[in-house]
């Protein structure tokens, strides 16, 4: 599921790490992070693209709840 307003982890992680009244994420060199998450999981924090919800919307008429996760994360 995704929202109309994607962003890469390092905005929105922070974000969902506070919601619960969590610390915020711990941050690591960028060199040293393939050796500590893996090749996928850093690419997947780092260099991953949005994702895009147009084939839900035009498929099956569908909208988010929330349009932007700004407004939304970490609400049930």
């Amino acid at each position: 599921m995704t929202d109309d307003d994607p962003a890469p982890a390092v905005q929105w992680l922070p974000h969902y790490a506070r919601t619960p009244a969590g610390p915020s994420p711990r941050t690591i060199p960028a060199e040293l992070a393939p050796r500590m998450l893996g090749w996928y999981m850093t690419h997947q924090l780092t260099a991953a693209h949005g994702a895009s919800n147009d084939r839900a919307r035009t498929a099956l008429a569908w909208k988010p709840l929330r349009p932007s996760w700004r407004d939304g994360l970490g609400k049930g």
